[in-house]
Order: C-alpha cells, then sequence, then structure tokens
C-alpha cells in the first residue's frame, strides 16, 4: 500500500515536473520571438532622442514643402477676399487650413491655365467645416462655435448659408 501511495506522489510530481517544463519551454520561445520580432520591426535610430527614431528628422527634413509663407503670399493676388476678412474669426487660420496645400498653385502663377486652382467644393463643406466646428466633449462653445453638423444643416451645406470669410457678419456669419 505504501509503494502504491509513493508511485501516486511520484506521478503527481512528475506530472507537474513536465507541465512546468513545458510552460517553460512555450515562455522561452515566446520570448525568443518577440526579441528577434522585435528587432526586425524597431528602427536602427529609436531612442536616439529619447523615444523617437533618430531617423525621423532627415525623413521630414527631406519632406517637400507644401508652402512656407503663408496668408501673405495668398494676400498678393486674392486681396478682395483679405478685405473682407473682418474681424478676429478666422483672421487667424492659414489658407491652407481650408483650401488645402498651395504650393502648386504659386508655382502656376503666369501658367496659361492652373490646373491646381481650386475653390473650396461647396459639398465638401460640412465635413471641412466639422473639423473644427462639430460639438465635442473637449470642444468649448464659448472659444469656437459649435454644432451637431447633421442637425444643424439638415442636408444643407455650410457655406450655402455661412460665408467662411465673414464668419461674424450679419446674422451671425449667415448669407444675407
Amino acid at each position: 500500500m505504501a509503494d502504491r501511495m509513493a508511485d501516486k506522489k511520484e506521478g503527481v510530481t512528475g506530472f507537474f515536473q513536465k507541465a512546468t517544463v513545458r510552460v517553460g519551454s512555450l515562455l522561452a520561445v515566446v520570448l525568443i520571438l518577440f526579441a528577434v520580432g522585435r528587432a526586425f520591426a524597431v528602427p536602427d535610430s529609436f531612442g536616439e532622442y529619447g523615444r523617437y527614431r533618430g531617423n525621423n528628422l532627415q525623413e521630414n527634413a527631406d519632406k517637400e514643402v507644401s508652402f512656407t509663407k503663408g496668408n501673405e503670399v495668398c494676400r498678393d493676388c486674392h486681396n478682395t477676399v483679405f478685405q473682407a476678412l473682418t474681424g478676429e474669426y478666422h483672421n487667424s487660420l492659414n489658407c491652407e487650413s481650408c483650401h488645402g496645400p498651395a504650393a502648386a498653385h504659386v508655382a502656376a502663377i503666369g501658367a496659361e491655365t492652373d490646373e491646381t486652382a481650386k475653390p473650396v467644393e461647396i459639398e465638401e463643406t460640412v465635413e471641412l467645416c466639422s473639423a473644427c466646428h462639430a460639438e465635442t466633449a473637449g470642444r468649448s462653445k464659448e472659444v469656437i462655435a459649435t454644432v451637431q453638423p447633421v442637425k444643424h444643416s439638415g442636408g444643407i451645406d455650410c457655406i450655402r448659408c455661412h460665408n467662411p470669410h465673414q464668419p461674424r457678419t450679419g446674422l451671425g456669419g449667415m448669407r444675407q
């Protein structure tokens, strides 16, 4: 009887030893795979400047500049729009915030046709204006006028009623 108990005890101990070895081996394989995968996935320059990639500086420096001189370049040709920009609203926005990158447009000055000249499409304005004016939990209504775009517009595009170049004139920026 004592032999039977000893065999049973050794069987349980042997089972746990085998299970421990298997789990330990599996954990070791997972850790090795993680280390190898990380070595391939993480760039060599990672951590060079804190938690950033060192090569990122050069990558950003190599990007083509889309525009560098801001609204002053736009003002040279589009002076009437700048005269219309009154008050403190939208004055601080760069033209490219709504109209997109303009480097190609400026480069085409003097050409017979300018394929890059593109006004904001009326149909795109709900999405465009919502980037700043959609009501969200983190946006103060006192700082930026916010609305629930679909509810507010009723399917009508923003610039059918509002003039973005004169947002606070007339009836709260309403077109007259």
